[in-house]
């Protein structure tokens, strides 16, 4: 990928995320310069057309990206928030942090993505740069927010979260930003929203290294 980026000098080398869809199609999120398209099958590499109301929303840092059980692509865009290219139609939608009084997400950097099983499939889990979790619900645009509590053992260890996974219908692993104080991987709970946190400590063998 980054050999292909080479080929102009003004392109971005720095890739943040990758994720291959249905068709085999490949979609690599930048640093600087948006969202690349490989297709394998007839060896082609572009940057798509992205907008939405004549403005172009294929620019600038795409930390993360998924495909949803309907084939809808999801990127999240630091500090523009969510965006969503529908399997069916190919239109645009973007969630952003004020979008609706209230319950809209909550922080417009999205560090990671994840489409869950609840709900029928209808529910993205999302990690922000400091916003914490944010459950959301695209068809209404509604979030429900889960963050740090220094005064609670079982919330979340930081509110930087980088990755998540859906481990089980009930859990996801999150993985936070670690700090001497904070942070580390968390089991967390989606039906109770706590958490289990798991951090490194030099006197525990057993602990995350």
């Amino acid at each position: 990928v980054t050999s292909m980026l080479g080929g102009d000098k003004n392109q971005d080398r720095v890739i943040l995320s990758l994720f291959r869809s249905t068709s085999g199609i490949v979609w690599v999120g930048t640093r600087y310069d948006g969202i690349f398209k490989i297709v394998p099958k007839t060896k082609s590499f572009n940057r798509p057309v992205v907008k939405q109301d004549d403005r172009n929303l294929n620019k600038g840092v795409i930390s993360s990206m998924a495909m949803d059980k309907k084939g809808n692509k999801w990127m999240g865009i630091r500090n523009e928030g969510l965006l969503c290219i529908d399997a069916g139609t190919g239109k645009i939608r973007t969630y952003r942090k004020g979008d609706k009084a209230g319950n809209s997400l909550n922080n417009n950097t999205i560090l990671a993505i994840c489409p869950s099983t609840e709900a029928g499939g209808n529910i993205l889990w999302i990690g922000t740069d400091g916003g914490g979790l944010n459950r959301l619900d695209p068809v209404t645009g509604h979030c429900i927010y889960y963050k740090r509590d220094p005064d609670d053992r079982n919330s979340l260890s930081n509110d930087q979260i980088y990755s998540i996974l859906e481990l089980d219908a009930d859990h996801l692993l999150v993985g936070t930003w670690g700090i001497s104080t904070s942070g580390g991987l968390d089991l967390f709970n989606k039906r109770t929203g706590k958490s289990v946190n798991f951090t490194s400590s030099s006197d525990d063998p057993a602990s995350l290294n």
